[in-house]
């Protein structure tokens, strides 16, 4: 529940619980002034209602100040001051009302019969109905606006993920492309592997039987070579 309508409905049951408590003491006191403990009481609940009120004159102060901060629209925001009017139209009624009861006031017995009697109830009821008018309203506005935004961030939650499965898909398919060449890689680096364990063979027969070959020239050579030395030996 919206702050702003917390107050106000504290605000509304202390109104009322005032003028309950403004026509019992009016019956009780038509023959005699009202008892010191009755203006106590009265003051001190009649002074938390004007501190409710302006606890929410303040809070429409701050929304003012910083519309965008709280989401309120200007519309909202002379509606909520059209409230706390009526709520103080209201709150001033029952204080003149309180005191014109005993003469003591601005108001008289003719007022305080007019604002409680069948004509008073009706248009108190009137107010009543008209303030929970605007805030069904209000509340109506406020349900709305915040399932709009919810319908946005779904909208956007879920073109989010719609991105997120495209890339999925695309990871999936890069994937796929790049274990094809993975494993067209691996068989080439078998065929390699195998044509060079062939040739290593082939170079080494090559030379092991290069190897004899030349052994044996060197063997000729040097049997040649120790021939003409005995030969010059010999002639010498």
């Amino acid at each position: 529940m919206d702050p702003f309508n917390e107050v106000k409905e504290d605000a509304i049951v202390q109104i009322k619980n005032l003028r309950e408590f403004v026509r019992v003491n009016k019956s009780k006191n038509e023959s005699r002034s009202r008892s010191r403990s009755n203006e106590e009481e009265f003051r001190n609940e009649f002074g938390e209602l004007k501190e409710t009120i302006e606890d929410l004159k303040e809070s429409v102060d701050n929304c003012k100040r910083n519309p965008l901060v709280f989401g309120i629209s200007e519309e909202d925001i002379q509606k909520r001051e059209e409230i706390i009017r009526k709520l103080s139209k209201d709150c001033d009624n029952i204080k003149a009302t309180y005191y014109g009861s005993s003469g003591n006031g601005n108001g008289n017995g003719n007022e305080y019969k007019d604002y409680n009697g069948d004509n008073g109830d009706n248009g108190d009821n009137n107010n009543d109905n008209n303030d929970n008018g605007d805030y069904n309203l209000y509340r109506e506005e406020q349900i709305s606006r915040i399932i709009e935004e919810q319908d946005y961030h779904l909208d956007s939650i879920y073109d989010s993920m719609v991105n997120i499965n495209g890339q999925a898909r695309l990871m999936g398919e890069e994937l796929n492309e790049q274990e094809i060449l993975l494993e067209e890689v691996s068989g080439n680096i078998e065929r390699v592997d195998g044509k060079l364990k062939k040739g290593m063979k082939r170079i080494n027969y090559i030379l092991k039987n290069d190897r004899d070959r030349l052994s044996d020239c060197c063997i000729g050579l040097l049997i040649a070579v120790l021939i003409i030395l005995l030969v010059l030996l010999i002639i010498l």
